[in-house]
């Protein structure tokens, strides 16, 4: 039985003591009942009056509230218990360590890491990558609190993802000259691709996507931002305009040295393109013909 229901039990055996006592030196065996009767008026309210999590030794049935020295007692007991645990697990993890150093708290972890000098630009990062490694540097603090690594054996671990982080671009630490030099030298390649008047190209397709209102501002803004990261999404934009029978002042060359043989001449093309049971897919492939042949110029209109 539980500590509660031994409480009570005592309780009606000390009620009950002296009044058997008595009584049975009057009535004898008849007051075996009587005595039961009176114990079961006077005893206390029964565990089913005691709310859920509760017990009898912090909360007062009769009152319905909380027995407030009990209850700091139970806090200090419940405390000693958790300490107790916390004391078992670093026993455990130093055991799970085989005779390595491990730290005690888990802070310390984190304050003895320096990262390589080349790393050092997280300290002061706030990018979303870099605020992701260091999220993640955290989690490896609780790695190796958990498994019991020593403080050398943790640095190598962090060293080791902040190297994988940086090779998979989540964070970038090369200086601003870098990335500046980086930067020219990938738009100058994509501009060789789009020609001598990859410029002219550029502008009017910004110009077509800001202004032409059939896009709205979530496409417009995805187009924009594709178009400003490759030479491909500036030719797409090139003939998206051209599908809209937008003139252009400059043309894509031809790219690749890819000859479409038997092509038919501009004004057969032409008349393909604009008839209306053309499909936009085969009005993009009549563009891209037309620039492998090294074509300039729109299409003429149709007589």
């Amino acid at each position: 039985m539980s500590d509660e229901n031994e409480t009570l039990t005592d309780d009606i055996t000390d009620d009950t003591g002296s009044s058997t006592d008595n009584q049975d030196n009057r009535t004898g065996e008849q007051t075996g009942g009587l005595t039961e009767n009176l114990s079961s008026d006077k005893s206390e309210p029964q565990n089913a009056d005691i709310p859920e999590g509760l017990d009898a030794e912090i909360f007062d049935a009769e009152t319905r509230t909380l027995k407030e020295a009990a209850v700091v007692e139970r806090l200090k007991s419940l405390n000693t218990q958790l300490d107790n645990a916390k004391k078992q697990a670093n026993d455990m993890r130093r055991k799970l360590s085989k005779g390595v150093s491990a730290p005690e708290k888990i802070e310390e972890y984190a304050a003895s890491y320096k990262p390589e000098e080349k790393f050092e630009f997280l300290n002061t990062d706030e990018s979303d990558g870099a605020k992701h490694a260091k999220d993640v540097l955290g989690v490896l603090d609780d790695f190796a609190f958990n498994h019991g690594l020593s403080l050398e054996t943790a640095k190598d671990l962090k060293n080791l993802y902040l190297q994988y982080a940086s090779d998979v671009q989540i964070i970038d630490g090369r200086s601003a000259e870098e990335k500046e030099a980086a930067k020219a030298e990938f738009v100058a390649s994509q501009k060789k691709l789009l020609g001598d008047n990859a410029d002219t190209i550029i502008k009017e397709n910004v110009k077509f996507f800001k202004e032409y209102g059939v896009f709205n501002e979530a496409e417009r803004k995805a187009l924009l931002k594709a178009m400003d990261q490759s030479a491909e999404w500036n030719t797409i934009g090139y003939k998206i305009r051209k599908l809209f029978g937008q003139s252009s002042s400059a043309d894509i060359p031809v790219r690749g040295g890819v000859i479409v043989s038997g092509l038919a001449d501009d004004k057969t093309l032409a008349k393909e393109y604009y008839a209306n049971t053309t499909s936009d897919a085969r009005r993009m492939e009549i563009l891209q013909q037309r620039i492998d042949n090294g074509r300039s110029g729109g299409l003429p209109m149709p007589e």
